[in-house]
């Protein structure tokens, strides 16, 4: 079978754009200049986007145990959205929040027909697995046959904390798409897209 895998198998190089930053509270205006991050220097322009965001809002202790009741993801998505515009057409696929962490994932439009199986899940990690202060974003979906799968995380701070960052880190890869919490395709196409 593997030899013949020519005749049944075609392939594809998918391009994929990945940034993480720790904004530190910054929420930037709509038309915010992002050019300098999407410098591809005469490569090819990716077919999917992804941004893990961590401290897009401010950490205060309303914020970890109430939520942030912001409009900054928003604010982010728009930013990103209007500045990859003047690249190519490209849409949002998911946004998902927990309490400092912000994951958007944008994909080429045409390749929209393409995606299936899209799940989004959340591990919290802070303060035994109750508070979301620290933890991680999983953004997972299928493109044709091939699976991937995004991870934003926030983990404790600092270089004296690496076996409880680790622990963290491993957590969010056990629990991650295995709590029952997860959205679904369905759920997730309802959620941007207003259908099932």
């Amino acid at each position: 079978m593997k030899q013949n895998q020519a005749e049944f198998t075609t392939y594809q190089n998918l391009n994929i754009f990945i940034c993480t930053w720790n904004v530190a509270d910054f929420t930037p205006s709509k038309d915010f200049d992002l050019m300098g991050v999407f410098n591809f220097e005469g490569q090819n322009l990716p077919d999917i986007v992804s941004f893990g965001l961590q401290e897009y809002i401010e950490l205060t202790a309303s914020n970890v145990v109430v939520g942030s009741g912001t409009t900054a993801d928003l604010l982010w998505r728009d930013c990103i959205l209007h500045n990859l515009s003047q690249l190519q057409d490209y849409i949002l696929l998911s946004k998902e929040t927990l309490v400092g962490l912000l994951s958007l994932v944008f994909i080429r439009k045409d390749l929209l027909g393409r995606v299936s199986n899209i799940n989004v899940d959340i591990v919290k990690t802070g303060l035994a697995g109750t508070l979301g202060n620290k933890g991680g974003i999983a953004v997972r979906f299928d493109v044709d046959e091939s699976s991937l799968c995004f991870i934003n995380a926030h983990l404790e701070a600092g270089n004296k904390q690496n076996n409880v960052r680790l622990s963290n880190v491993t957590d969010i890869h056990q629990k991650a798409f295995h709590q029952g919490s997860a959205l679904s395709t369905k759920q997730v196409r309802k959620k941007f897209f207003g259908s099932g």
